[in-house]
């Protein structure tokens, strides 16, 4: 009987390859490729040439494992390594592998290889050395495209030229998913097996069956300027980066294969379905007008407990939330500590250049992450999801979230050992479907008591003491200035307008500017 081994696949800096560019064709096509790469050809190039003996344990979000014959380990990684290139020209993959003890099957106790599976896969990615040109000349053309590697002369389907290889891979694959995804929208057979699109696949039959508009032609947006058309207000849109709390922790409590292939296959569904009712519930189709309608989102990044998308302005807050909540709801078991998912949302102009406005979504999550598990490390403050910040940027002040947050949100009392945060991110969803809610009630008030009330933030303690409750008593008794006092109710806090204290000598916060910052950006009415 031969030895068997787990063998673990790991793609190399997915986030460089896939938005290395702020196009939104070579993003979507880049995301198409690895996700066909990663969840269909990499399962069946193994059984097919390097180990038909090989089986499955999961191969999605990037990543894939293995248990196959230990004779075959290194014909399958330079496989595997070599069906990346070649249909990719730009993204890596890295592969380790250890061996098993003679009857080992999935149920086996598996937790300590899979530790010494992941120090060692840890290993190979850090030993890669960097991708870089060999040559350099003065006389050579960059890739109109990316602007990193050399053009090829090569053209994409839409009759641009002078791109490299890679990015001609990147508009093809996104052409052949355009064609794919009118064809399940509008009834028709997908074509050959080649044609398939996997995250779309799986997406539009959950959407179907929830009652999503699947009927006629279907199109997903060109640009980020078509999506910014379909938004209030108009040309802006949102960015929706979200991923898994804690996953690692969890990992490492498994103790066999099979626990860790019903864990991964839970996740990967848990975030496909909250997808499509998130979608479902947001962001509907305009109504049918015989032409073809284009969808109001679009996903750039899916896999395993990561997701990027983005979508009309309007709807983005409610989508965060939705999918945050529902993620919990969807991945956790019962009994077990719920499976949590955190996100950031940034709202800017469609020429807002799209990678320093994903670098502010990731830097943003960093920062929800991190309060997160500050919390979780605080007695009774666990949340039974993770949490959600945002940042809406009419003109950018930093690159970072956290430079924006020291710069912009935070202060010192005067004379005083205490802190002042000008906002109250990041939020728990309840949290922030009621600072939502508020906004929507506040349609129509006076923009310039609005205004007040954020510039009284911004003032000292006292003189914002003085303003802000002048402000407000403007309102009167009216249901506006009630919908402000109720964001003042908040559990665990001592009220002292327009500040509110988390605990009697603690320090101060506010959800005004949060609330004013967010105003234009809720969903009113019907759209």
């Amino acid at each position: 009987m031969p030895s068997k081994a787990l063998l673990s696949f790991d793609t190399d800096s997915i986030q460089k390859y896939v938005f290395e560019t702020g196009t939104l064709k070579d993003i979507r096509g880049a995301s198409a490729l690895l996700d066909e790469l990663n969840r269909m050809e990499t399962p069946s190039l193994l059984k097919r040439e390097a180990a038909p003996e090989a089986e499955t344990i999961y191969a999605h979000g990037g990543s894939g494992l293995f248990l196959l014959d230990a004779d075959h380990v290194s014909q399958a990684i330079a496989a595997v390594q070599k069906l990346y290139k070649d249909k990719t020209s730009a993204a890596g993959i890295s592969g380790a592998s250890v061996e098993t003890p003679l009857d080992f099957d999935l149920d086996s106790p598996a937790a300590a290889l899979f530790k010494l599976l992941s120090l060692r896969l840890r290993c190979v990615k850090d030993s890669n050395p960097e991708y870089i040109d060999v040559v350099s000349s003065p006389y050579f053309k960059i890739c109109e495209s990316c602007g990193i590697r050399y053009s090829q002369n090569y053209a994409a389907a839409g009759g641009e030229g002078g791109m490299c290889r890679a990015c001609r891979q990147k508009k093809e694959k996104d052409e052949q998913v355009k064609r794919t995804i009118k064809e399940y929208f509008s009834g028709e057979r997908a074509g050959s097996s080649e044609d398939r699109a996997p995250l779309w696949e799986k997406l539009f039959f959950r959407l179907r069956d929830g009652g999503y508009d699947v009927d006629g032609r279907v199109e997903r947006p060109e640009s980020f300027g078509v999506l910014g058309g379909m938004s209030e207000p108009d040309n802006y849109l949102g960015l929706i980066v979200a991923d898994g709390d804690g996953m690692g922790k969890v990992l490492g409590a498994l103790n066999t294969m099979a626990e860790f292939r019903e864990f991964a296959d839970r996740i990967d569904r848990a975030i496909i379905d909250t997808m499509a009712e998130v979608i479902i519930r947001h962001l509907q189709l305009p109504p049918n007008s015989g032409s073809s309608r284009r969808l109001p989102f679009d996903v750039l990044l899916q896999g395993g407990d990561d997701l990027v998308m983005v979508t009309r302005a309007q709807s983005a807050i409610d989508v965060a939330i939705d999918l945050v909540k529902g993620f919990s709801d969807k991945a956790s078991l019962p009994g077990s500590e719920p499976s949590k998912m955190s996100a950031c949302v940034v709202i800017a102009h469609a020429k807002f250049p799209f990678q320093a406005m994903y670098e502010l979504a990731e830097s943003g999550l960093r920062f929800a992450k991190e309060e997160a598990h500050r919390r979780r490390m605080r007695k009774n403050r666990t949340a039974s999801t993770g949490l959600i910040n945002f940042l809406a940027i009419s003109s950018p002040s930093a690159l970072s979230f956290q430079d924006h947050f020291k710069a912009n949100l935070t202060g010192r009392l005067h004379g005083q050992n205490r802190d002042i945060y000008r906002t109250m991110r990041p939020y728990e969803p309840d949290q922030l479907r009621k600072l939502v809610d508020v906004a929507r009630g506040l349609a129509g008030a006076s923009r310039s008591r609005l205004h007040q009330l954020y510039e009284a933030c911004h003032l000292d303690y006292y003189n914002s003491l003085l303003s802000g409750m002048k402000t407000l008593a403007r309102w009167g008794r009216s249901e506006q200035a009630d919908l402000i006092r109720s964001l003042f109710d908040a559990p665990h806090t001592v009220n002292c307008f327009p500040w509110l204290k988390t605990e009697p000598d603690g320090d101060l916060v506010t959800p005004l500017v949060d609330l004013v910052e967010l105003y234009d950006f809720v969903k009113r009415g019907t759209d």
